[in-house]
């Protein structure tokens, strides 16, 4: 029992390639399923760089002042 833990990750690959086999509607639900969690990471990954950019933004406004103000950063 001890050194069964090493082998459930391929005992468990096996038995989902033997099950989609039997049910090929499953490998397309799974593809489908892949597709749609890629579409969220870039979803996440886009909303990122828009926060990203809008902060860019805000910093970058306090170096364009003219004067000494430019020097303070805190206004």
């Amino acid at each position: 029992m001890k050194h069964l833990k090493y082998y459930i990750i391929g005992i468990l690959l096996i038995l989902m390639t033997v099950l989609i086999i039997a049910v090929p509607e499953i490998l397309i639900a799974l593809v489908s399923m892949e597709i749609m969690m890629i579409g969220f990471f870039i979803l996440s990954i886009g909303y990122s760089m828009r926060k990203s950019e809008i902060e860019l933004r805000r910093i970058d406004s306090r170096f364009r002042t003219f004067g000494w103000y430019r020097y303070c950063f805190f206004k």
